[in-house]
């Protein structure tokens, strides 16, 4: 009897190493077929590749959109800013620099002013309004001068060097005491010459620059029409030192 239990347990032994040895061979040839699977050419290289182009190749379309709206972005808003640009220029106000001394000591050579379109849209011009109109002579060319005289008013230059208007003589500080005095020589635009008195019709102003004596202004092209008129002088802002309303 107990012979028989010694052979029973040895035979359960061996049943049990050789069930362990063959599952170390299914293990074994497991991995041997994955290793040949590894290096089978061509089959690691491309597994890499596909990685690699997930990676470092086409961006993800999120990125590609939200790149999109950035530049989308940034090109809105400069327009944006060239529209208020145009818009601000061409109805609100505009910079000016002077070029000549024909509105001294008012205005200096080099001086740059604001000058405003609100106003002429709702009112016109008045007597002693610092302006800006299309040059007679050449309209791509803007002026500055004074407004002088109005629709209905009458201009007089007389030999004693003082401008008259509807009769009265005008005190004049921002001239300097230069004297007034017609010009010899009209403009091409005139079909003919100015003569004094001389009455505005409706649409009419006269217009004249503070530096009497070196000015071509309403004495040399004659009267400025009211469609002329492009702006009104606020204020100068450059140099610093000069700032001050007009």
């Amino acid at each position: 009897m107990p012979r028989k239990t010694n052979q029973a347990a040895s035979a359960n032994t061996q049943a049990a190493e050789a069930a362990e040895a063959a599952q170390a061979a299914e293990a074994a040839e497991a991995v041997h077929i994955a290793e040949d699977a590894w290096c089978a050419p061509g089959a690691g290289q491309q597994g890499l590749r596909k990685g690699s182009s997930k990676r470092g190749g086409k961006k993800p379309a999120h990125l590609k959109r939200s790149r999109f709206k950035r530049a989308f972005s940034y090109i809105l808003i400069v327009a944006a800013a060239v529209g208020v640009a145009f818009f601000v220029r061409a109805f609100v106000a505009e910079p000016f620099e002077i070029p000549s001394e024909s509105m001294m000591e008012t205005l200096q050579v080099g001086d740059r002013l604001i000058g405003e379109k609100v106003t002429y849209l709702v009112q016109d011009p008045q007597r002693g309004d610092i302006a800006t109109f299309v040059d007679p002579e050449n309209p791509s060319t803007i002026l500055i001068k004074r407004v002088i005289g109005v629709p209905g008013d009458t201009i007089d230059i007389p030999d004693d060097g003082y401008l008259y208007i509807n009769g009265e003589k005008q005190d004049e500080p921002y001239t300097g005491n230069r004297s007034t005095n017609p010009l010899a020589v009209p403009s091409r635009v005139l079909e003919e010459p100015i003569t004094y008195p001389y009455t505005l019709k409706e649409g009419e102003y006269w217009m004249m620059g503070d530096n009497r004596t070196n000015s071509l202004d309403s004495r040399y092209f004659g009267p400025i029409k009211r469609d002329a008129f492009t702006s009104k002088a606020w204020f100068i802002f450059f140099p610093f030192s000069q700032i001050k309303l007009l």
